[in-house]
C-alpha cells in the first residue's frame, strides 16, 4: 500500500500545474453534482438564515421602536413636570 501511495506522490509532483487545477476542478465539480452538497446548502439557507435574518430584523426594529416611544415618554414627562413646577412656583396660594 506503502510503494502504490508512494507511485501516486511521484505521478502527482510529475504533473504539470495545469493538470492539477484541472484535476481539482473536475474533483470539484464532481463532488458537487455527485454529492447533494448544494442541496443541502439551499436547506441551511431557507431554514437557518432567512428566518435568522427576518428575527434579528424584528428585533431591531422593536429595540429601536421601544427606545423611541421611552425617549418620547421621558421628554413629555419631563415636559409636564417643568410645566407642574412652573405653574405652582407662579400661582400665589389662595385664601
Amino acid at each position: 500500500m506503502s510503494e502504490n501511495q508512494s507511485n501516486l506522490t511521484k505521478d502527482w509532483d510529475a504533473l504539470p500545474s495545469w493538470a492539477r487545477v484541472m484535476f481539482a476542478l473536475l474533483a470539484v465539480i464532481g463532488i458537487a453534482k455527485f454529492l447533494p452538497i448544494v442541496q443541502i446548502l439551499e436547506v441551511f439557507l431557507w431554514v437557518v438564515c432567512i428566518p435568522l435574518v427576518f428575527l434579528l430584523l424584528a428585533g431591531w426594529l422593536s429595540a429601536e421602536s421601544f427606545r423611541a416611544f421611552r425617549d418620547e415618554w421621558r421628554a413629555r414627562a419631563q415636559a409636564l413636570t417643568e410645566t407642574t413646577e412652573t405653574e405652582t412656583v407662579a400661582t400665589p396660594p389662595e385664601g
